[in-house]
């Protein structure tokens, strides 16, 4: 694992997107299996795509979420995006020594990032005219504790593609 942090970092970018896509499906597994449990919308990729595509509120109607293919694959291409670019600042954190893909990292790194990702979604929900019709406290929660599914998948996945 060690030399995979001090080779040439460009080697690893497949690591590094695989590792992003691991944990990105195990936190939005997670946010699923929630939302069924709860009978709550939690599904992050539809939210993202409603977010993105939909630019006109319909008048005295809360906003849904759209089943549109556009909407989808908007939501799925940002949602994975992210984790990706949230892996590649976790990769960049260890090269400088900050960290490692470990049981502890994944703590402070799910704490931070889920922190991170609520004011995200905090500020993205204040800027749009009509965002979805979600309960932001209840979904806030689940965005933070989804975000150490998300940094043990990243990790763990990592761990296991610098062993091959």
């Amino acid at each position: 694992m060690e030399h995979m942090l001090n080779e040439n970092w460009l080697l690893t970018v497949p690591m590094i997107i695989t590792s992003g896509i691991a944990g990105t499906t195990l936190m939005t597994a997670y946010l699923l299996l929630v939302g069924f449990a709860t009978d709550k919308m939690f599904r992050t990729t539809k939210i993202l795509g409603k977010m993105v595509t939909d630019t006109r509120p319909a008048a005295n109607e809360p906003s849904r979420l759209s089943r549109k293919t556009l909407t989808s694959i908007s939501g799925i291409l940002i949602h994975y995006l992210m984790g990706i670019l949230f892996m590649t600042i976790f990769f960049l954190l260890w090269k400088k020594g900050i960290g490692y893909p470990n049981y502890f990292s994944g703590i402070v790194f799910g704490f931070i990032s889920g922190v991170a990702a609520i004011g995200i979604w905090y500020t993205a929900f204040r800027l749009r005219l009509c965002p979805p019709d979600v309960n932001p406290k209840a979904y806030f929660l689940h965005i933070f504790i989804g975000h150490f599914f998300f940094v043990w998948g990243c990790f763990y996945t990592f761990q296991i593609l610098s062993r091959v």
